[in-house]
């Protein structure tokens, strides 16, 4: 009896055991672009490189395939393969490990809404995982990777774009991706790679405008890597410079956007807020950054017959860190200049955050920060969290007013509201200083608010048409932007923002089809769009302020407004 018991014991732990690591895949996603499932894009193209996240997917140790050629006999015990209608794919194996495995998406595959991948780590398979094979995806690989910030671009003696080696206006560059779609070539490593002109179907918008391509296709000798060859066009500059690719026509794919650096002269670019000397100092060593902004939002919305207006006066600052290798991957440090736009996008509830600041440092510059103005003094508070030592953050005024409820019932929902704070005049930031930031003194002017003047007009986009925003006033030397945010919930959470970029002096800007078609159209809540749509000012070019411990210290204002749209 009790080897029978233990007998059965012993199947049983191997059972758990053998459970515990089959491998599980959790996401698969385009290599370059890592667009969620569910956007616009996101499906994997017939001869692209896509990426399988999950557990116990290979070895501890990643193991890569001989270059230039993947193999689809498998590579360290692991196989991917793909099943359509029953019919079984082996996908081209790139590398493999423990977490994250890459291959190619078979060009034979056919297109379809439902293929189903599986991992096999030594004949072990995984639970099937959907995704839709698609002609065309193209991603554009970031430095970061991570599918956001700066793209992986070369000059023509691939030298990497960054700040300090900028292209310039009527230069060469080429653009490194996938998803250009398939080829007839073998995939394998017996196989050549194949050529793929795409010349008429593919476009590269740079900084909004239209960049010529001398060449669109499989980098030579490489399965599953593509190239895009282009001229940067004239009247363009500067750091965060929009680059996105659009295949197969005005309703076509667009890629991810990401950005590249672009000087007028030299190689070294310029940016709102930065000298070529503040990067090229940055190129040498480590750059200290103090930043501080006041500003306003408003958003008009409405659900169950109700309208609301949220109104918040903010001020936030910011004292970090960083070295050159982190500056040149992050998207948060560097913005696109003016007549540009960009999207990112996110899968879940909220917005991704930028990996590279991961890699900043941030500086204590003291407890609080004051702030006083024409409605008398307020405190930055320092925010908690070891984490946050170089953060400050204080709700100013504002709070939600509702309109259209019963009679009786008042129009404020609780004791959350505060009389607003901001408005035109000058205002005075004060830090005493901590351990890293001595103390300082900034000076700010802020200017009445433009208005947004065919807002009323807007309440539908059409994410396959030109969207065109007018305004007037607003300081002259004001930069506007254009902001606009859609949310889908079915099947899954997924979204996207844009961000334009003009000057109040153009009284207006057409923000193009290719821009919103990156979103997803919105879903609608108890009546009320996920869609947003804001329209303000910001500095064009912030003030500077001095304090011992920083290189670079910067302070600018913001008044934006904003309604709920549904982008459709």
């Amino acid at each position: 009896m009790k080897t029978k018991l233990f007998l059965l014991s012993s199947a049983l732990a191997c059972a758990t055991f053998a459970q515990a690591q089959a491998p599980a895949i959790t996401n698969v996603t385009n290599a370059a672009s890592y667009a969620a499932k569910g956007l616009p894009g996101s499906g994997i193209a017939q001869g692209s490189i896509f990426t399988i996240f999950g557990s116990n997917l290979g070895p501890a140790t990643l193991v890569q395939a001989g270059a230039p050629r993947p193999t689809a006999a498998g590579l360290s015990g692991t196989r991917v393969r793909i099943t359509v209608s029953g019919t079984n794919y082996d996908a081209p194996m790139i590398y493999t490990s423990s977490k994250q495995v890459a291959a190619i998406m078979p060009s034979n595959v056919p297109l379809t809404a439902q293929a189903n991948v599986v991992v096999l780590v030594n004949d072990t398979p995984s639970a099937p995982f959907p995704v839709a094979v698609v002609r065309y995806a193209p991603g554009i690989y970031t430095l970061n990777s991570a599918g956001t910030g700066p793209g992986v671009v070369t000059d023509p003696n691939y030298t990497a774009v960054t700040f300090t080696t900028a292209l310039n206006p009527g230069g060469a560059g080429v653009i490194w991706m996938n998803g250009l779609g398939g080829t007839t070539a073998s995939e394998d490593i017996n196989g050549a790679a194949g050529a793929i002109p795409n010349l008429a179907q593919v476009e590269v918008f740079i900084g909004g405008k239209t960049a010529p391509v001398l060449y669109a296709g499989r980098t030579p000798g490489f399965t599953g890597l593509d190239q895009v060859n282009f001229t940067v066009p004239d009247g363009v500059e500067g750091c965060a410079v929009p680059l996105v690719i659009r295949q197969n026509g005005g309703n076509g794919v667009v890629s991810n956007f990401v950005s590249i650096s672009v000087a007028r002269t030299g190689r070294t670019c310029r940016d709102r807020g930065f000298t070529e000397a503040d990067f090229q100092s940055a190129a040498s060593g480590r750059m200290r950054l103090g930043a501080l902004s006041l500003g306003r939002t408003s958003i008009k919305s409405s659900a169950g017959g109700f309208d609301m207006l949220t109104r918040m006066d903010i001020g936030s600052g910011t004292f970090f860190s960083f070295d050159y290798n982190a500056l040149i991957r992050s998207s948060s440090v560097a913005e696109p200049p003016s007549g540009a736009c960009t999207v990112s996008t996110f899968g879940g509830e909220s917005e991704p955050v930028d990996p590279a600041l991961a890699l900043f440092t941030p500086l204590d510059a003291g407890n609080s920060i004051g702030v006083n103005g024409p409605n008398g003094p307020k405190t930055l508070d320092r925010q908690s969290g070891p984490e946050n030592r170089g953060t400050y953050y204080a709700k100013l005024g504002g709070g939600i007013t509702i309109s259209g409820l019963p009679g009786g019932i008042p129009g404020l929902p609780g004791g959350n509201n505060l009389p607003d704070y901001l408005s035109a005049g000058t205002y005075t930031l004060t830090g005493t200083g901590g351990a890293d930031v001595g103390a300082f003194t900034a000076t700010l002017n802020y200017p009445q608010p433009l208005t947004w003047t065919n807002e009323a007009a807007i309440t539908n986009v059409n994410r396959t048409q030109n969207l065109s925003i007018t305004w007037s006033g607003g300081a002259s030397n004001d930069l506007v932007v254009i902001t606009g945010t859609s949310t889908s919930t079915n099947p899954v959470v997924v979204g996207g923002s844009f961000i334009c970029y003009s000057t109040a002096a153009a009284g207006g800007f057409t923000v193009p089809s290719w821009v919103l078609s990156a979103l997803p159209a919105s879903s609608v809540i108890e009546g009320s769009p996920t869609g947003m749509l804001m329209v303000g000012s910001t500095s064009s070019e912030p003030s500077r302020f001095n304090a011992s411990g920083i290189d670079i210290g910067v302070v600018s204002y913001f008044n934006y407004g904003g309604k709920s749209v549904n982008f459709q």
